[in-house]
């Protein structure tokens, strides 16, 4: 199989994060009535952190969910796109993607500096891909 480049996987990673916020809609709809309301400074103070970490949740269930039981996200499976691990080539663990996920939020952390052996290298591996000893190839 052949390792992806790295525009579908950031394609298909922009997918994800659209789905994923379009089931933070309802939640969007309060916060921004409260932000309206007599109580918008216990709004804008308050629960604007909130937002941050209840989209973060969603993504951990969506991708690890569907990393372990299908091999890949909508996004990816869009883009004809899997994750495998690196050695056998077989569908992840939940274990490993949660792990993969934890990878995802340390090359945030780094300003994306983990993707630049996916740009470069030849074995196209992020991060994230490193750590949790997985790959993304072609389906």
């Amino acid at each position: 199989m052949k390792n992806t480049h790295w525009l579908r996987r950031l394609v298909s990673y922009i997918i994800d994060s659209m789905i994923t916020a379009v089931f933070l809609i309802p939640f969007w709809v309060w916060f921004v009535r409260g932000l309206f309301s007599s109580q918008s400074g216990n709004y804008l103070l308050g629960y604007s952190m909130i937002i941050p970490f209840l989209w973060g949740f969603v993504q951990l269930l969506y991708m690890t969910i569907l990393w372990s039981t299908i091999g890949a996200t909508a996004g990816m499976a869009l883009l004809h796109c899997r994750v495998l691990t690196g050695t056998d080539q077989r569908r992840v663990s939940f274990f490993r993607a949660l792990l993969r996920y934890l990878g995802m939020i340390l090359n945030t952390l780094l300003f994306g500096l983990g993707f630049i052996p996916c740009l470069f290298g030849r074995e196209r591996r992020a991060l994230q891909d490193r750590i949790s000893s997985t790959r993304i190839f072609n389906s």
